[in-house]
């Protein structure tokens, strides 16, 4: 159970840290390449985050308390947000030039609104596993 928590901890900030990296990346107008790795390094964060949390919440059963149902109704608006900027990135790349046709479709200009929506929810989701609060 310690060694699957440890992994679901590295999972989550790997995958919450390679999503931030990708929403700057595109902000900052950095290369695609760059953003391309992060979006491989997310996509396996997002999975063994998703996979190690299933093990550890039955496990745990915790299923049964409040403050997980909460926890995972935020983590499923993460995993969406995920999508949001895994799309961005794409559709980048498919413009061929880095960010002109995130810039055209106003992405530019969410990606600090997604960047302050990815460390809101962190930061729920830390406060509700440490302090359980009902």
């Amino acid at each position: 159970y310690e060694l699957i928590k440890a992994v679901h901890i590295a999972a989550m900030a790997l995958w919450v840290g390679s999503m931030a990296g990708v929403a700057f990346t595109l902000h900052a107008k950095r290369g695609v390449l760059l953003s391309k790795r992060l979006r491989q390094l997310m996509g396996a964060g997002i999975s063994l985050t998703w996979l190690s949390g299933m093990y550890l919440v039955y496990a745990s059963g915790y299923y049964v308390a409040q403050w997980f149902w909460v926890k995972f109704l935020v983590v499923i608006g993460l995993s969406a947000l995920h999508g949001v900027v895994a799309k961005t990135l794409r559709h980048s790349a498919d413009a061929g030039a880095g960010t002109e046709h995130a810039e055209k479709k106003g992405a530019e200009t969410s990606v600090p609104l997604i960047g302050g929506f990815i460390v809101a929810g962190v930061a729920l989701v830390a406060y509700l596993v440490v302090a359980k609060p009902f």
